[in-house]
């Protein structure tokens, strides 16, 4: 009975995770769309260059959204462990192929973060050193931080496959758990775990070294936009006097954007995850569905997206006029109709 109940009140757990990681990857996709429509066909500005690595940063947030909504990953944490699981299988896959969707998954978030600190380099260097912004993001150089962000996001997921897949201990310290709050056996889904010590409480440093991966990967993208965000501020403010009053504006409203595209992710995709990786080592006797603070990331492409329309001026005057095109075109269509109507009634009269 006890395990009946846990279960049903696990799945409504699970339901509204499913729910938030819906809405969040279908506010993704009218977000994103509307950016790259804006960025393709309206926007037209002398920072063409960076407007090609937004573009590809609002493509990975899709991507990862995307994968997020067709795998719905599953998070469970449980005293001295977590786990990450998917009990969906999309387009009838197998459970292996549910496996490597998960991978793909945790790539995604690593190569997305890492792309982050991609952009807020080229706004430290257009600031600080623009003679070198040609020689590091001129033309095809964009492949090189594509590269770059796809080498964390592989050393991410393998940091998984290698020091997270299940062995013996921690097959038997989740198995119970899996059943009697989720009515699955580990063997019956895809599933990768991390569980800090073992019966003795010696710490597993096989399991900890997938915690260190982690945390070396987000404190090498984290420490360098701290930094080069710290030294524009410091820029900006020197060359208060030098630069014309549209320059300042201009560098402002982008500082302002990669503020603002660093303070998000560190709500909805930093510190959740931070948390999740280091509740195991500290043993807090708890148990729950962790998922649900997870679900957050779905939400960071569209509000990455809404960001950037709101605060430059060039997107916002975009919208403005893709808007009044919009209702010209409706005007224009309604202005015909009622002359056609105004013809044909003048005809039947006559």
């Amino acid at each position: 009975m006890l395990a009946n109940t846990t279960t049903i009140v696990f799945s409504k757990w699970l339901t509204l995770s499913k729910v938030i990681t819906s809405v969040g990857f279908f506010s993704t996709i009218i977000a994103v769309t509307t950016f790259l429509i804006l960025s393709f066909f309206f926007v037209r500005t002398n920072y063409e260059n960076y407007k090609r690595y937004m573009v590809v940063f609002s493509l990975l947030g899709f991507g990862l959204a995307a994968i997020e909504a067709a795998v719905n990953p599953i998070f469970h944490s449980y005293n001295v462990g977590f786990v990450m699981f998917s009990l969906a299988h999309p387009f009838s896959a197998s459970t292996e192929v549910a496996f490597t969707l998960l991978l793909f998954y945790t790539g995604f978030y690593a190569a997305t973060i890492s792309f982050l600190t991609a952009q807020f380099f080229y706004r430290f260097l257009a600031i600080v050193y623009p003679q070198l912004v040609p020689t590091f993001f001129g033309g095809f150089k964009i492949l090189i931080w594509i590269s770059y962000s796809f080498y964390f996001g592989v050393q991410w997921a393998l940091g998984v496959i290698i020091f997270a897949h299940l062995d013996d201990v921690a097959t038997e310290y989740m198995q119970d758990e899996m059943l009697q709050y989720y009515g699955k056996r580990i063997e019956d889904i895809a599933m990768c775990a991390v569980v800090a010590y073992d019966k003795n409480y010696n710490l597993r440093w096989f399991n900890v070294m997938c915690i260190l991966n982690m945390t070396l990967i987000m404190m090498i993208q984290y420490g360098l936009i701290i930094g080069f965000g710290w030294r524009m501020s410091v820029t900006i403010k020197q060359a208060v006097s030098m630069l014309s009053t549209s320059m300042i504006k201009l560098h402002t409203q982008f500082f302002k954007v990669l503020v603002l595209q660093i303070l998000v992710p560190t709500i909805t995709l930093f510190l959740p995850v931070f948390i999740l990786m280091y509740t195991p080592l500290f043993n807090f006797q708890l148990r729950f569905p962790s998922g649900v603070m997870l679900s957050a990331f779905s939400f960071f492409p569209a509000m990455d997206a809404i960001i950037v329309m709101c605060i430059l001026t060039d997107y916002r005057n975009a919208i403005k006029n893709m808007f009044e095109g919009v209702s010209m075109t409706v005007h224009g269509a309604m202005r015909v109709t009622n002359v056609a109507e105004s013809t044909a009634m003048s005809r039947w009269t006559t």
